[in-house]
């Protein structure tokens, strides 16, 4: 079965990532629309990732023909998230949303008003999802456990990304429950500088996502620590369109105003 995919973010690094892998045999049933979406500045016909589309800007999209049953997969800005989730619930586009750093609550009730069903995941890398949701339920079986530990959160992204790392508010939310505290905000490093000298390499500066969380014990003597090093694009890539072929199984099945997590799209993969 072809999945038909309608990027949006273009020409944006994560929409190269993914144009690129659909090239590839073992990701050929996956079908990229000879049309995106992308901001004003980046609208017009243009070469990308070895094939011309034409991208379409907030002006010119309303009036678009977009193929049927295609899934729209959406790394844009967080600027751009609420409105472009306007205009899929408007136009019938079932989506997937990875960008951080807008107003969820307000995706989802546009979600829940519309035809449409989404994938909206602050993380599309399925190892890290894995672990998000390991810490998610223990924190639901074992609220306050560890009370009395103090957590300390760092997470290294490239300097284009703006808003503080949604894995690392996610890692955030279950530990505090588990009755961890956090005196100092979670630290987000964005300095090329600063990351080399943590270790990043120098080809990975523009796509990465490191996190350290360490804790200690009141007494001092008892300290944990997690590190998660994902270095390039691929990882995520392979993650959004892995949702984008859920999604459409989800809205052949009739499935209409649900939101999604990368979560269920673990599960579906189990049971299949």
């Amino acid at each position: 079965m072809t999945t038909r995919v309608l990027l949006a973010g273009v020409p944006g690094k994560m929409c190269a990532e993914i144009a690129r892998l659909c090239g590839e045999p073992d990701w050929s049933r996956f079908e990229l629309a000879n049309v995106a979406l992308g901001s004003a500045k980046s609208a017009g016909e243009r070469e990308f990732a070895g094939r011309t589309i034409l991208v379409l800007g907030p002006t010119q999209r309303g009036t678009a023909l977009f193929p049927p049953d295609i899934i729209a997969i959406d790394l844009s800005t967080p600027d751009a998230a609420l409105g472009n989730v306007e205009f899929y619930c408007d136009r019938g586009i079932p989506f997937v949303l990875g960008t951080t750093g807008f107003d969820g609550s307000a995706a989802r009730a546009m979600v829940a008003r519309s035809k449409v069903s989404a994938v909206i995941a602050p993380n599309m890398a399925a190892p890290i999802v894995a672990v998000l949701a390991t810490l998610r339920r223990l924190s639901e079986q074992h609220e306050g456990v560890l009370q009395g530990m103090s957590l300390s959160i760092r997470e290294s992204h490239q300097s284009a990304k703006r808003d503080v790392s949604g894995t690392a508010r996610a890692l955030q939310g279950s530990l505090l429950k588990l009755g961890m505290e956090m005196r100092d905000p979670i630290e987000s490093i964005r300095d090329p500088a600063a990351q080399r000298a943590l270790g990043v390499h120098t080809k990975h500066l523009a796509g990465h996502g490191w996190h350290w969380l360490r804790a200690k014990s009141a007494c001092g003597q008892l300290e944990m620590a997690l590190t998660t090093r994902v270095n390039g694009r691929r990882v995520y890539a392979e993650g959004a369109l892995c949702a984008a072929e859920f999604l459409a199984a989800r809205m052949a099945e009739g499935s209409r105003g649900a939101v999604f997590s990368m979560e269920d799209v673990l599960a579906a993969r189990q049971t299949t």
